[in-house]
C-alpha cells in the first residue's frame, strides 16, 4: 500500500472518530451547524471572494463516504461565493475557519446538491431530507488577487516540470520524437504509406488515453468495443487538438502523442483520474481515411 493511501486511511479514520456524534454541533449566526475537531492558533478568517485551499470528505446520514479529496490527495481550491441557501451552506462554513482548523459541518443534502451545486437530483447514496456531514481541513486561503499571482507562478513551474517529464518519457522509450510548435510531441510507432486525411474526410480510429505522470488510463475505445469517427477538420470536435494529431498521421499508422496540459484539461481536475495540469498520452491507431459521400 502506497504512502498516499496510508495517509488517506489514517486521516479519514481519525477525523471520522472525532466527528461521529451528530448531536453536539453548535450553530453560527449564518445557520451553519459546526463542531471544532482541531483549532489552530490563527484567528484571521477568510471572507467572500477569497479562495480557500481545503481537504474534505462528505458522509451521508448513515456515515457512509460520499466524496473525499483524500483518495487522490487532491487538495481543492474553492472560491467563497455568496450564500446559496438559508440554514448555512459550505461557503458559510469556510467563513468561520482559520488556516489550520479542522471542523465538521452539517448541511442539508437537498440544499447542497440542488442549490449550491445546481444539479437536478441527489446521488444514489444520499437520501432526500437528510443532512450531509462535511469534515473540512482548511490549509490556507488567499485573496482573489493573490490567487491570480499564485496561479501564474504555479503554471510557469508546471510548464518546466512538463518539459522534463516529456523528455524523460521519450528517453525511457528510446524514441526520437517529432515536435509541433504548440508543444505537442509524438512518435510514429507503426509507419504506413497510406493517405493522409484532408479537410472533409471521414476518419476512423482507435485510441487509448492516459495521464503521463501516473499512467492512469481514462479512456479506451478498444474496451468500449467501437472505434471513434468524425469528419476531419470539424471545428466542433473537442478537444480541438484531436484534429491536429489525426492530421499528422496516415491511414494504417499507429502513433503515440504527448499533449501538453494547455491543450488538454489545463488546470482542471477531471473526475478522480486526471489531476490539474496533466500531460496526456494518446495512443492512436488510424484505421480508415475515406472521402465524404
Amino acid at each position: 500500500m502506497n504512502k498516499v493511501k496510508i495517509y488517506f486511511l489514517i486521516t479519514l479514520a481519525s477525523l471520522f472518530l472525532a466527528s461521529c456524534n451528530r448531536n453536539d454541533f453548535d450553530k453560527a449566526e449564518s445557520g451553519i451547524r459546526f463542531k471544532y475537531l482541531k483549532k489552530s492558533k490563527k484567528i484571521v478568517l477568510p471572507s467572500q471572494g477569497d479562495v480557500v485551499f481545503v481537504h474534505y470528505y462528505i458522509l451521508n446520514n448513515k456515515d457512509s463516504l460520499v466524496y473525499s479529496t483524500y483518495q487522490n490527495n487532491a487538495e481543492e481550491r474553492l472560491p467563497i461565493y455568496p450564500q446559496t441557501h438559508k440554514g448555512g451552506d459550505i461557503f458559510d462554513a469556510f467563513k468561520i475557519m482559520s488556516e489550520g482548523d479542522s471542523m465538521a459541518f452539517l448541511i442539508s443534502a437537498d440544499s447542497f446538491y440542488l442549490k449550491t451545486k445546481g444539479v437536478d437530483e441527489l446521488p444514489e447514496n444520499v437520501e432526500k431530507g437528510t443532512d450531509l456531514k462535511f469534515v473540512v481541513k482548511l490549509n490556507k486561503y488567499m485573496t482573489a488577487k493573490e490567487f491570480e499571482t499564485f496561479l501564474i507562478e504555479e503554471k510557469v513551474g508546471k510548464w518546466k516540470e512538463e518539459v522534463e517529464n516529456m523528455d524523460g518519457f521519450f528517453k525511457q522509450k528510446g524514441w526520437q520524437d517529432l515536435r509541433q510548435e504548440n508543444g505537442v510531441r509524438y512518435f510514429i510507432n507503426q509507419p504506413s504509406q497510406g493517405k493522409k486525411p484532408i479537410q472533409g474526410d471521414w476518419v476512423e480510429f482507435h485510441y487509448v488515453g492516459r495521464v503521463l505522470k501516473t499512467q492512469a488510463e481514462f479512456v479506451n475505445s478498444y474496451l468500449m468495443g467501437q472505434a471513434a469517427s468524425f469528419k476531419y477538420g470539424d471545428p466542433d470536435v473537442k478537444p480541438a487538438v484531436i484534429n491536429q494529431i489525426i492530421g499528422l498521421m496516415k491511414e494504417g499508422e499507429k502513433a503515440t502523442f504527448l499533449i501538453p496540459f494547455d491543450h488538454g484539461f489545463q488546470d482542471k481536475k477531471v473526475g478522480n483520474i486526471i489531476p490539474p495540469y496533466s500531460t496526456l498520452v494518446y495512443e492512436i491507431n488510424l484505421l480508415k481515411v475515406k472521402k465524404d459521400e
